[in-house]
């Protein structure tokens, strides 16, 4: 399992997990993603949007991942 933490370095994105309603953030803001916690990122805007994901956790592994 492990916990992510998204970088936004360049535009906007849409981030919605299951703790939380749809946000909006920019450049230079963090997101933090619990273990096992559902998530979705977007990009509805017409900037490019470019995020540095980094992984920690016992096993930092995209197995894990469903696509809906």
């Amino acid at each position: 399992s492990r916990s992510e933490y998204w970088f936004v370095t360049e535009g906007s994105c849409q981030v919605k997990t299951e703790n939380s309603d749809m946000q909006v953030h920019a450049h230079d803001e963090v997101i933090k993603i619990p273990v096992g916690s559902w998530h979705q990122l977007s990009n509805p805007f017409t900037e490019p949007c470019r995020i540095v994901e980094i992984q920690y956790g016992e096993a930092c592994e995209e197995s894990d991942i469903e696509r809906k």
